[in-house]
């Protein structure tokens, strides 16, 4: 899931060209004139060097590979004081990390270098570590309609995008993101539960399974990878992210911002892509086709929490974040369809499909008095659409199975005897003096929108607990049952008979 969002970069064996068009070079049969000039005192030589070996590097990386500390030395040296970063390995490389004048430019270009060596061999965290070094040269993720000349000025990005090198550097970078944000998550959970353990000491609910393998000694492997992530830059790896978070909304691709979100457990990111997809990222209009794309993004997200979420908090609260959007959306449609002439049209299928989606989602939530404001909304609103709606939506609570969850909903429901209580009272209070009955009657006037109700409406809205709670479902069956069956009744008389 991760992994398949694309990003562009630069294509195997590209060279930075500053000028109008590609700069055409005689191919490179051996690396090994251009590794000895890595240990030249003239940066300029070193400088030139760097750039021939980013041309070639992807054909001749077992050469370049046995000169990987020359390079990282280059890359990571940060003054001339004669000590680099590597450690000082080997004379050369020490030699090389300290060559005076040398710009940063070299340094990432020989980043960039080590970087695709370390692709070639099979290490994505390296390689990585060294892209983010290497900044603007591997530029990974830009896909901004910058031309620096990589593509040869033309802007196309169908065969960069297909890089294998970048993959895996995304793939890389995302990994590492999701591994970071779970172990902030999993950190602040456990803050959380050890300060409200004694408190919560017969409520188990906010452990999850997400959370027991924190627990486990980690293996010495899960170690070295752990290490490894460690070393990144988190700037630069929040930076880098970022971009590919942006590429995602700029491409319309919120199914796979979600992915990342969900397995890192950000509720920011996914409160942000959200947001986006109600139309933040420029697309304009919120219209019906938008709407469709967007509930399309929240059901997606909807069914990507319920399968895929393991941690209770972190589901419920995407899934209040969800009913927000949808609610959103069930209102415009409201009132697009309010509007309309009651045929059946586009907004009417999306009327219906948020408002199932809406249903379940207050009902993972727990909220049965949301599902029976949604349900008196459709039944109120007379449309016949909107009353088989409503009737629609009691017959798929009741078979979820949760029964309790059914009987608030039912309980949640206005009756003509509650309202015509509610009415009564209403007309005792209304000659109370000053500011007692000023309130009854505002009380009073809330109340004058559910007693204006018709008797098709009221019959509606018993059919709606006759699904609810009155065995209407079980009646059903049992008449499905009964009409579909070819037994012969006698002869089941006569079985019945000789058996009492």
């Amino acid at each position: 899931m991760a992994t398949a969002v694309m990003m562009s970069a630069p294509p195997p064996g590209g060279t930075p060209n500053t000028g109008g068009g590609p700069q055409h070079r005689p191919q490179v049969a051996t690396a090994s004139g251009l590794l000895a000039m890595l240990t030249e005192p003239s940066p300029l030589l070193v400088s030139a060097a760097l750039t021939r070996l980013l041309g070639c590097v992807d054909t001749l990386w077992h050469e370049v590979a046995e000169s990987l500390p020359d390079l990282e030395a280059i890359a990571e040296g940060v003054s001339s004081t004669g000590v680099s970063s590597s450690g000082g390995e080997s004379g050369e490389a020490a030699e090389a990390g300290v060559v005076p004048g040398l710009d940063e430019s070299s340094r990432q270009t020989a980043a960039a270098i080590a970087s695709r060596v370390y692709f070639h061999l099979e290490e994505p965290v390296q390689s990585l570590r060294l892209a983010l070094e290497a900044g603007d040269i591997v530029a990974v993720g830009s896909g901004s309609g910058r031309d620096d000349g990589r593509d040869g000025g033309s802007g196309r990005e169908g065969g960069r995008e297909e890089d294998p090198y970048v993959e895996c550097l995304v793939s890389a970078a995302i990994e590492a993101y999701v591994a970071r944000m779970r172990r902030l998550a999993d950190a602040a959970d456990g803050a959380s539960g050890g300060a409200s353990g004694a408190a919560t000491a017969s409520g188990g609910a906010d452990v999850t399974m997400g959370d027991a393998p924190s627990s486990s000694a980690p293996s010495s492997g899960e170690d070295d990878e752990a290490a490894l992530l460690s070393d990144l830059d988190p700037t630069k790896l929040q930076r880098l992210v970022d971009v590919m978070f942006q590429r995602c909304y700029r491409d319309q691709k919120f199914n796979h911002a979600l992915g990342v979100a969900f397995e890192a457990r950000s509720l920011d990111r996914v409160r942000e892509i959200l947001d986006r997809c109600g139309g933040d990222n420029g697309g304009g209009g919120g219209g019906g086709s938008d709407d469709g794309e967007r509930l399309a993004t929240l059901r997606y997200a909807l069914d990507s929490a319920v399968g895929l979420v393991s941690n209770r908090t972190f589901r419920d609260e995407v899934v209040a974040i969800i009913a927000h959007h949808l609610s959103s959306i069930f209102v415009a449609t409201t009132t697009t369809t309010t509007t309309s002439t009651g045929t059946s049209s586009g907004n009417d299928k999306l009327h219906s499909a948020t408002a199932v989606a809406l249903c379940v989602s207050y009902q993972l939530l727990g909220q049965a008095e949301p599902v029976g404001k949604l349900i008196g909304q459709l039944l109120d609103g007379g449309l016949e659409d909107d009353v088989l709606l409503g009737l629609q939506l009691c017959f798929d609570m009741v078979d979820s199975g949760d029964e309790a969850f059914v009987g608030a909903v039912a309980a949640s429901l206005p009756s003509r005897m509650t309202d015509q209580q509610k009415k009564k009272e209403g007309e005792e209070e209304e000659g109370g003096d000053g500011e007692e009955g000023d309130e009854a009657k505002e009380e009073t006037k809330e109340e004058t929108d559910i007693i204006t109700r018709t008797d098709d409406v009221w019959k509606s809205y018993d059919a709606a607990r006759r699904i609810l709670t009155g065995g209407f479902v079980t009646e059903l069956s049992l008449s499905f049952l009964h009409k579909n069956s070819d037994s012969d009744p006698l002869i089941m008389d006569h079985l019945r008979k000789s058996l009492d």
